[in-house]
């Protein structure tokens, strides 16, 4: 999760330095290629997540489509959401 948020840091840094400029192009296109890079990375942490509470991966489509069709936010709280908001399933299986 660290990582996705750190590319997605990086992909607004460059946007910022590259707005004005003769390489204003090839920053938009670096920071639309790392922000792909960190939705997916989330999007892989948030399943891991899932199983880590007890819960199936399809899960994580009750964010992503309201995150692609509405906005993306939902796919930013997503994380929080898995840590803080579902219960834990596996709490009552024993330890070995």
């Amino acid at each position: 999760m660290a990582l996705s948020a750190g590319l997605f840091m990086t992909a607004c840094f460059i946007c910022g330095i590259t707005h004005r400029g003769h390489y204003e192009d090839l920053g938009t296109f670096i920071a639309v290629i790392l922000c792909i890079v960190s939705t997916v990375v989330s999007l892989f942490g948030c399943c891991e997540l899932l199983k880590a509470k007890g819960y199936e991966t399809s899960i994580i489509l009750a964010f992503l489509i309201p995150g692609i069709c509405c906005s993306g936010v939902f796919i930013l709280l997503a994380p929080f959401v898995i840590i803080y908001g579902l219960k834990d399933k596996t709490r009552n299986r024993s330890r070995r």
